[in-house]
């Protein structure tokens, strides 16, 4: 495996977060016509992407922005197949606790921010 294949499906650790509670009962829901929007792209570390994986988003907001997508609202999100993993997803449309979402391939590196983050394609 090349250095440049791990770097994009190498593995995943939580590098940006540690660990996490879940959500808060009093989470209020989306109005449903944000629920019904269609997320067709997000923003992740490479490192932590897997492709074609099911994830859910187990944090809403987490307030915290890298600099140059101050428009992007940032979640925390489990891989499905393995819950303990855990990684920061960026989106630029609002995402429920619970939801789920399929991680699709990596798309282009992002480069108007200050950190190593790529394009994934989302499907809900």
């Amino acid at each position: 495996m090349s250095r440049r294949a791990f770097a994009r499906y190498g593995v995943l650790i939580a590098g940006l977060i540690t660990g996490g509670s879940g959500t808060a009962a009093g989470t209020p829901r989306e109005n449903a016509a944000s629920e019904r929007s269609e997320i067709e792209e997000g923003v992740m570390a490479p490192y932590q992407v897997v492709p074609e994986s099911q994830v859910t988003v187990v944090e809403p907001d987490i307030g915290w922005r890298p600099r140059g997508l101050e428009s992007h609202e940032a979640y925390v999100i489990s891989y499905d197949h393995a819950p303990s993993l855990r990684a920061v997803l960026l989106t630029d449309r609002p995402l429920r606790a619970d939801r789920s979402l399929t991680i699709g391939e990596t798309r282009e590196a992002v480069t108007e921010t200050n950190r190593s983050l790529v394009a994934v394609g989302l499907e809900a």
